[in-house]
């Protein structure tokens, strides 16, 4: 996987042509010179026109959306003619007549699916235009219903100059093994070194307080428990990296037995090996808190660096 050709072939990349080019929109060009650099992946320009969408002119009734198709369509191809990538596609206004955020989000992932995308690419301004939305309320719901991966670009995001060293924190689990394959696959030739991450849960306040808890029928202390823990879950993530290592591929080892919130230890350990990007598997299930929900948005909105993650549905 590590050392062939890419699976990258199609991008959407979600933008508001009526919004400022900043230096999100630079941030996420660089993460996709870089991706294009070693695929020949199409980057699809697509904006999402709904009524919600264009309250900056007042309230628009739904029906009369596509009155204003013509000035979207311009502005996005404008936008689209002043970016230095060399891949792009055919800009593409995607029409919700829907007067529902909710719906705006269905329709850029109807679209992306549509299109066969292998990506959805989002600056997250969390101001104006298809962008603020996904890092409001409706974060976790798009995390929950895409079935494309989603890479996220924020405000925060340094200046990339590769996307070489990659942070994948993970609980072990088939759907985090399979998001892997996933990520791999997709960057292959780009990504040369991948740190895994895996954070053992804090001990809960009872446990502690004890100092005893009860492991196959029997009493161990805490201190017996932590260690336990850790050797079981290096084995568990040194067998998944020897399974991902390949001549062009590094996959290194982090265990984190600290009482540190996940959000800051994911970020921490990102910084400490000065990791490019940031990728995780967001699922449903109960044992997958780890990547999910309020988790999963601190990562997002805290991370400087872009963040890809894919979503899978479990059963716990």
């Amino acid at each position: 996987m590590a050392g062939g050709k890419n699976s990258l072939k199609k991008v959407v990349w979600a933008v508001d042509p009526f919004s400022e080019m900043d230096e999100t929109w630079m941030r996420a060009e660089q993460v996709l010179s870089k991706v294009c650099e070693f695929s020949n992946c199409n980057v699809v320009p697509t904006y999402v026109l709904g009524a919600d969408s264009l309250h900056w002119i007042g309230n628009v009734m739904p029906p009369n959306v596509d009155h204003f198709v013509p000035l979207a369509e311009k502005a996005l191809g404008d936008m689209s003619e002043q970016s230095s990538l060399k891949n792009l596609a055919e800009p593409v206004v995607v029409v919700n007549h829907e007067n529902s955020r909710r719906f705006d989000i269905k329709a850029l992932l109807s679209f992306a699916k549509n299109e066969g995308a292998d990506l959805i690419v989002l600056n997250t301004h969390a101001r104006e235009g298809v962008a603020r939305f996904f890092m409001g309320s409706f974060a976790e719901s798009t995390l929950l219903k895409s079935d494309v991966p989603l890479l996220f670009v924020s405000p925060k995001t340094a200046p990339l100059g590769n996307i070489e060293k990659v942070l994948f924190p993970t609980d072990f689990s088939e759907a985090s093994k399979s998001t892997l394959d996933k990520f791999v696959d997709q960057y292959a030739g780009v990504v040369k070194e991948i740190v895994l991450l895996n954070k053992i849960p804090h001990p809960v306040d009872a446990f502690v307080q004890t100092g005893v808890a009860t492991v196959g029928g029997g009493w161990v202390s805490v201190e017996q428990f932590m260690t336990s823990e850790i050797e079981e879950r290096t084995k568990a993530a040194e067998a998944m990296a020897k399974k991902m290592a390949t001549d062009s591929l590094k996959v290194s080892v982090e265990i984190d037995d600290s009482p540190g919130q996940v959000v800051d230890v994911i970020l921490e350990t990102a910084k400490k090996h000065k990791c490019h990007m940031i990728a995780m598997s967001a699922e449903s299930g109960l044992l997958s808190s780890i990547v999910i929900g309020s988790v999963a948005r601190g990562v997002i909105r805290e991370a400087e660096m872009p963040v890809w993650v894919s979503y899978h549905a479990t059963e716990d």
